[in-house]
């Protein structure tokens, strides 16, 4: 279905980069978007920010790590 929607410019920048960054459409990254919440597979207190030194989207937040776990996950691959 094709619909028109009013995002505020940062909205649709971050929305922009998003999609780029994922090599998708803006109307798939939307989708996955709202499907990832409808399931529950946003992790609290995660966001994406610009990362000042590179211009990059990051994921900050979300748990916390031990070097061992990072370790045992690369490993268990």
């Amino acid at each position: 279905m094709r619909i028109t929607i009013e995002l505020p410019d940062d909205v649709h920048l971050l929305l922009k980069d998003i999609a780029a960054s994922r090599d998708e459409s803006m109307g798939r990254t939307i989708t996955a978007i709202l499907r990832a919440v409808r399931d529950g597979d946003v992790v609290p207190g995660r966001r994406i920010e610009r990362d000042q030194r590179t211009g990059r989207l990051v994921a900050v937040g979300g748990p916390q790590r031990s070097m061992e776990e990072v370790r045992q996950l690369a490993y268990d691959e």
